[in-house]
């Protein structure tokens, strides 16, 4: 009877498995590079003169947090860059939240899109996310506090910029005259007068006035609107008004 030898039929065998080993293997996590950027509408980035925005990049099937941080660097600059390990095509969900210096007048903005293990997101400035909104602080009155000596005259007055912080000035990059400012003022929940907001001639500031003859517990509302780009932003102060 003939014979065959084992040997190739075990080197076969081995192979085989060598293959099938092989392919049950967990691909190796990559190291992928990601550029991001805040943008505002119609201005610059969001960056170190506005407190930064936070960004949060997660898986967006299962919510697994890959990286944080936040952008920093001037406006016309700002950015957060990092590495998330991913070995397989992901779909990556990018939030971010600011600006930070103007807490009353974050928002939150967030995209989602695939991203390839070991090729940086870098293209054209990298990952922009784009922020809509004015930033409107109010200045006078000072919230919680008291105004007294009824009637008065009541000083309105707030700062106004775009949302990365840049400056609004009369006949600048960003000129006062094309933002409409309006304070609306309500005593104990109603409305009761509204006043339009002119600019003083500092940088971003608005202001308007008008006359406080009751007490009561008051909110001064102002708002801020940009016809060009459709941009608003909206602050308050609450205060009480008496003897």
């Amino acid at each position: 009877m003939r014979r065959f030898a084992a040997a190739p039929f075990a080197a076969l065998a081995l192979a085989a498995l060598a293959a099938l080993l092989f392919a049950a293997a967990p691909a190796l996590a990559e190291p992928t590079p990601i550029t991001m950027r805040v943008s505002s509408v119609g201005a610059k980035y969001i960056g170190d003169s506005a407190g930064g925005a936070r960004i949060v990049l997660s898986r967006a099937d299962t919510g697994e947090i890959l990286a944080s941080g936040v952008t920093s660097g001037p406006s016309g600059e700002a950015a957060f860059t990092t590495e998330i390990d991913i070995d397989r095509p992901t779909l990556v969900r990018a939030e971010a939240f600011g600006p930070l210096g103007q807490r009353q007048a974050a928002t939150r903005v967030s995209e989602e899109r695939w991203v390839l293990p070991g090729e940086a997101v870098d293209a054209g400035g990298g990952w922009v996310l784009t922020r809509h909104g004015l930033l409107v602080d109010v200045l006078e009155p000072v919230g919680a506090s008291r105004v007294h000596g009824l009637p008065r005259g009541l000083r309105i007055e707030a700062s106004v910029t775009m949302g990365c912080g840049c400056p609004v000035t009369p006949g600048g990059a960003w000129d006062a005259a094309g933002f409409e400012v309006r304070a609306l003022l309500y005593a104990d929940g109603k409305p009761v007068r509204e006043v339009a907001m002119e600019p003083t001639g500092e940088v971003s500031r608005f202001a308007g006035s008008l006359m406080l003859e009751e007490g009561g517990a008051y909110r001064a509302v102002v708002v801020a609107h940009r016809p060009e780009d459709d941009q608003t932003g909206v602050d308050q102060a609450v205060f009480k008004a008496g003897p």
